[in-house]
């Protein structure tokens, strides 16, 4: 299971990031309560973090993308 790390101020937590989780999923199992209006879906910018190491995927991009044929 990938891990994520938070930087917060002078706090550091490192938790299990489940496969296909979302960044406020996993900020919040980390203690951390973003500001989330859309539900983390990526389209208010409440779960907006520097990205310091590694990858993800954004569920947005799924959202926007059109269906085949369209």
């Amino acid at each position: 299971m990938p891990k994520a790390t938070f930087r917060f101020d002078s706090h550091t937590v490192t938790v299990d990031a489940p496969d296909e989780s979302l960044i406020s999923d996993t900020a919040l199992l980390a203690g951390i309560v973003l500001n989330t209006k859309c539900g983390g879906h990526g389209l208010c910018n409440g779960c907006a973090v520097d990205l310091i190491a590694g990858e993800f995927r954004s569920p947005t991009e799924e959202l926007l993308r059109p269906e085949p044929g369209r």
